[in-house]
């Protein structure tokens, strides 16, 4: 069975490089649209449109990497800079293979964030994931 995430969202706003939508639980749903590189100053807005969707406190983030586009080395650096502060508590990562799953699971084993992050092939899992996590918390 195919699985397909909800349509249905609290809230909705976008930058450049992303759109965010609040679903109606409590997940932030990040997805990028594919049409910019991600500089720094990208990087930044979309660090505050977060931050802003979030309220200023910890969310917990669904990535949906099938828009992905490059990122600049210099916001690379300044995503690994901020993740101390970062509004997310925990971060899944749906992607579209499971070779990419593969390389983004060795990409975290080496990398270690400190955000709680783990790699998905479907929504529902990702989601039951944070959800969970969520219980725990």
């Amino acid at each position: 069975m195919t699985y397909t995430l909800p349509e249905e969202y609290v809230f909705q706003d976008f930058t450049e490089t992303v759109r965010f939508r609040l679903l109606y639980n409590g997940v932030v749903h990040y997805t990028f649209l594919g049409q910019k590189e991600i500089d720094e100053s990208r990087h930044m807005a979309n660090y505050v449109k977060l931050c802003d969707i979030a309220g200023h406190t910890k969310v917990l983030l669904l990535v949906d990497s099938v828009g992905y586009q490059n990122i600049t080395p210099e916001a690379k650096r300044l995503i690994r800079d901020l993740e101390p502060v970062v509004l997310i508590d925990k971060r899944a990562i749906v992607i579209k293979t499971l070779g990419e799953r593969i390389l983004v699971n060795f990409y975290l084993s080496f990398y270690k964030p400190i955000i709680i992050t783990k790699a998905f092939t479907n929504y529902k899992e990702a989601l039951d994931w944070l959800l969970v996590k969520k219980k725990d918390a």
